[in-house]
């Protein structure tokens, strides 16, 4: 497969894009990905993933891109739903930390056994 091919078939592959994306997220909620740079980076990652491949394939490696594509779509919808489950739980606990006390809605069995005869 000549580089053309190659770039034209990674670029299309949807899980690694992706994947590309989950990254480069990822990066900037640690501080590594500064603000403006991220498109910088997704072409990075890119062009690495298209250099990995076309050295691996000139080695004699033979992939299935469709069936890799699809895992690596795998890996980064895994990795939405944890980051939205980290959100809910923090949303979780915002929201107690909001509603705590309330009558009817925000009741305590800590202050209960707190205020005597409660």
């Amino acid at each position: 497969m000549d580089v053309q091919t190659l770039t034209t078939t990674v670029l299309g592959m949807a899980g690694f894009g992706a994947c590309v994306s989950v990254l480069v997220n990822l990066f900037k909620e640690f501080g590594w990905v500064k603000d403006g740079t991220a498109p910088t980076w997704v072409t990075g990652f890119n062009v690495a993933g298209i250099a990995a491949l076309f050295v691996a394939q000139a080695a004699g490696a033979q992939f299935d891109l469709v069936s890799m594509d699809a895992k690596l779509g795998d890996v980064a919808r895994l990795a939405v739903t944890v980051g939205e489950l980290v959100i809910a739980l923090g949303g979780s606990k915002i929201f107690y930390s909001v509603v705590k006390g309330t009558p009817g809605i925000g009741a305590s069995n800590t202050l209960k056994k707190q205020i005597p005869f409660g």
